[in-house]
C-alpha cells in the first residue's frame, strides 16, 4: 500500500478525462451551431424562393393581362380601320366635288369609284362586326378571370415550392401579396378605343414616308382618328369627326369661279350641272390670266391690243385689289402675289433751300413690268409702300396702289443742283394665295354602343387600379415559411443524459422558447414591377414588360385588416380589391393550422428578423 501511495504514474489520467470530456462539448457545439446555420440558411433560401415565385406569377398574371389588353385594341382596330376607309372615301369625295372648278371638272370621275369603296367598306365593317365584338367580350372575361385566380395559382405554387424543395427543414410556407387580386380594375369600352386609334394612326403613319410630308396624309388621319375615335368606334355620343386639313385658296374668285363652288355646297347638287359650271369658271380664270401681258402686265386680246379699260382685265385687277387687301385682324396668310409696277425716273431741283420737281418724268425712262413675289404694299414691310389705295380710278387715270414717290432728303451733292430719282408705283394686283384650315364634317351614321352603359363596359379592357403605385403595397409579395423544431446532435445527447421534466422545463424557458420558435421561421420579400422607368401609368398594361424581383424585408404599413376566407370569399364575388394588411391576416387565410400562426406572437417580428 505504502508503495502505491508512492506511485505516479497515471495522474495525468484525472487532467486528460476532464479535458477529453470538454473538448467533446465543444465539438457537439461547434456542430450544433453548424446545424443551426445550414438550417437558418436553409429556410431563408425557402422563404426567398417562395416570395420570388410568387412575384413571378404575378408579373406573369400582369403580362398575360396586357396580351389580353393588346389583342382586343387589335381586334377593335380591324374596325377602326375599315370604319377609317370608309371615313377616307367621303373625305376623298368631298375633295374631288370641291376640286371640280380648278381641275374643270375632272376630279369629278374619282366621285363614283371611292362611293364604292365606302360601300365596300361597310359592308366588311358589318360583316366583321359581331364577331369581333363577341371575341371582345370574351377576353374581357378572360383577363377579368387573370386578375382573380393569378393570385392563388400563386399562393399554390408557393407552397408547391416549399414543400417540394425545401422539406426539410421547410414544412409549410405561404406567401402574403398586397392585394386579393391582381392590381387592375375594369377600364372603359373608350379607354380601348383610345387605344385602338392609336395603333390604327401607327399602321397609317408608318409606311407613308416622304408622301406624308407631301401631302400632309397623316395630318388628315390624326383629325379624324383625334376627333373621332368615339365614332370610329361606334360608341354612343361619339362625335362625327371633322377633317381639317391646310388648303391654298387662289384669290380672286371670278364670278363664274364663284358660281361652282357655291354649287358644290348644295345639298341636292347635280354633278353634271356642277362640272358645266366648273368648266365655265376655268374657262373665265384662264381667259382673265391670259389677257395679262407676261412682260409687262398690260392687258392684251391676243392681238396686242391694249384693253386696259374693259373686259376680264379689269374685273379680275378690281378683285384682286379687295381680296388680296391688308387684313384688318393682323394674321394675314396671304403670299405669293402678282402686280404690275410702273417705274420712272423724276428730275428735282434744288431751289431755295429746298427740292422742287424740275421734270415731271424724265424721256425714256418710264417702264410697266409684271412682278410676282411677297406682299409689294400695304404693310410696313411691304417692299414698296405702306400705304394701300381702295381707289381705282380718278378722272380717268388709275390711282396707285402704293408708290415710293418721295422728295428726297438732304442738301444736293457738290457740283450740281439737280439730281434724278427713280420712282415706283404699283398700279394693278392681279391676284394672291391664301393659306387657309379647311374643315369638312365626315359622313355616315352615328355610334351605336354606349362607352359607359352595360353594352360598352363588357368590352372593355383591364388597367392599373386606383390609387396603385409601382413599388408601393400593391406590388409587393412576402413569403412566411415555417420549419420543423430543430434537434442538432448536442441536443439529442443532453436530452438523452437528463430527464424528460428537465429538458421540458428548459424549453419553455422565455429566451430558449423565442431562440427556438425564430429558428422555425423565415421570410422574404419580392416584387413584381414594370420594366421601363418612363412608361406613363395608362400604357402599364399595354406592354408586356412586368418582371419580378427579389426586396429587402419590410413589415407592411397597412393596418390589420383582421380577415378571415369567408371574408376573402365575398371580397372575391363582389369584385372587391381589399388589401390583406399584416402577415398574421394573411396566416388567418392562407394557413390551415391555427398552431402556425400562433408562433408569429411569440416575438415582435420588427425587432428579431431583418433580411
Amino acid at each position: 500500500m505504502s508503495a502505491l501511495g508512492r506511485n505516479e504514474r497515471g495522474a495525468i489520467m484525472v487532467l486528460g478525462l476532464f479535458m477529453a470530456i470538454f473538448a467533446t462539448g465543444c465539438l457537439y457545439y461547434l456542430v450544433g451551431i453548424g446545424e443551426a446555420i445550414a438550417q437558418r440558411e436553409r429556410m431563408q433560401d425557402a422563404a426567398d424562393a417562395a416570395a420570388f415565385s410568387s412575384a413571378v406569377l404575378h408579373a406573369r398574371g400582369m403580362n398575360v393581362v396586357a396580351l389580353l389588353n393588346m389583342t382586343m385594341a387589335a381586334l377593335l382596330a380591324v374596325l377602326i380601320a375599315l370604319k377609317l376607309v370608309e371615313a377616307v372615301a367621303y373625305v376623298g369625295i368631298a375633295f374631288a366635288i370641291a376640286s371640280a372648278f380648278p381641275t374643270s371638272g375632272g376630279s369629278l370621275v374619282a366621285v363614283a369609284p371611292l362611293t364604292q369603296v365606302a360601300i365596300n367598306a361597310r359592308n366588311a365593317h358589318e360583316r366583321a362586326k359581331p364577331a369581333i365584338q363577341t371575341s371582345l367580350r370574351a377576353l374581357r372575361i378572360a383577363a377579368r378571370g387573370v386578375r382573380i385566380v393569378m393570385p392563388w395559382v400563386a399562393q399554390a405554387r408557393t407552397v408547391q415550392t416549399v414543400v417540394a424543395h425545401y422539406d426539410p427543414p421547410a414544412s409549410f410556407g405561404f406567401a402574403v401579396p398586397g392585394r386579393i387580386t391582381l392590381p387592375t380594375r375594369d377600364g372603359s369600352y373608350d379607354d380601348l378605343c383610345k387605344k385602338a386609334s392609336e395603333y390604327v394612326g401607327d399602321l397609317v403613319a408608318a409606311p407613308l414616308g416622304p408622301a406624308n410630308e407631301l401631302f400632309d396624309i397623316s395630318e388628315v388621319m390624326g383629325g379624324v382618328l383625334d376627333a373621332g375615335s368615339g365614332w370610329l368606334c361606334e360608341s354612343e355620343g361619339g362625335r362625327r369627326p371633322a377633317v381639317e386639313h391646310g388648303q391654298r385658296i387662289e384669290h380672286p374668285l371670278l364670278p363664274r369661279a364663284r358660281a361652282c363652288e357655291e354649287y358644290a355646297q348644295r345639298a341636292n347638287a347635280d354633278l353634271a350641272e356642277h362640272a358645266r359650271l366648273c368648266e365655265q369658271g376655268e374657262r373665265e380664270t384662264a381667259a382673265a390670266k391670259a389677257a395679262v401681258d407676261p412682260g409687262t402686265g398690260d392687258c392684251i386680246d391676243g392681238s396686242g391690243h391694249d384693253c386696259r379699260l374693259e373686259g376680264l382685265y379689269e374685273l379680275r385687277a378690281a378683285l384682286a385689289q379687295r381680296a388680296c387687301a391688308p387684313r384688318a385682324t393682323g394674321d394675314e396668310q396671304l403670299s405669293a402675289f402678282t402686280w404690275q409696277t410702273r417705274t420712272f425716273t423724276r428730275r428735282y431741283l434744288w431751289f431755295d433751300g429746298q427740292w422742287e420737281v424740275d421734270t415731271e418724268i424724265v424721256e425714256g425712262t418710264e417702264r410697266y413690268l409684271f412682278r410676282g413675289g411677297a406682299r409689294p404694299c400695304g404693310t410696313p414691310t411691304a417692299s414698296i409702300g405702306p400705304e394701300w389705295s381702295a381707289a381705282r380710278r380718278r378722272d380717268g387715270l388709275l390711282v396707285p396702289i402704293c408708290h415710293n414717290v418721295e422728295a428726297p432728303s438732304g442738301p444736293p451733292p457738290l457740283g450740281g443742283n439737280t439730281l434724278d430719282v427713280v420712282h415706283t408705283e404699283v398700279l394693278q394686283i392681279f391676284g394672291c394665295e391664301e393659306r387657309v384650315r379647311v374643315r369638312r364634317e365626315i359622313e355616315g351614321e352615328q355610334g351605336e354602343l354606349s362607352a359607359s352603359g352595360e353594352e360598352g363596359q363588357e368590352m372593355a379592357p383591364q388597367l392599373i387600379a386606383e390609387g396603385a403605385v409601382l413599388g408601393e403595397e400593391d406590388f409587393q409579395i412576402r413569403a412566411v415559411v415555417f420549419g420543423s423544431r430543430s434537434q442538432s446532435s448536442l441536443n439529442a445527447m443532453l436530452a438523452n443524459l437528463t430527464s424528460p421534466e428537465a429538458v421540458e422545463e428548459e424549453r419553455h424557458a422565455p429566451v430558449w422558447q423565442k431562440a427556438s420558435e425564430l429558428g422555425r421561421i423565415a421570410i422574404a420579400q419580392a416584387e413584381f414591377y414594370f420594366d421601363d422607368a418612363n412608361a406613363a401609368s395608362d400604357d402599364l398594361l399595354w406592354s408586356m414588360k412586368w418582371t419580378a424581383r427579389l426586396r429587402r424585408f419590410r413589415l407592411a404599413e397597412a393596418e390589420p385588416a383582421q380577415l378571415t376566407a369567408d371574408d376573402v370569399s365575398d371580397a372575391l364575388l363582389h369584385g372587391a380589391d381589399d388589401v390583406l394588411g399584416t402577415i398574421d391576416d394573411a396566416c388567418a387565410v392562407f394557413s390551415t393550422e391555427e398552431s402556425l400562426c400562433e408562433q408569429l406572437d411569440l416575438f415582435t417580428v420588427s425587432d428579431l428578423i431583418a433580411h
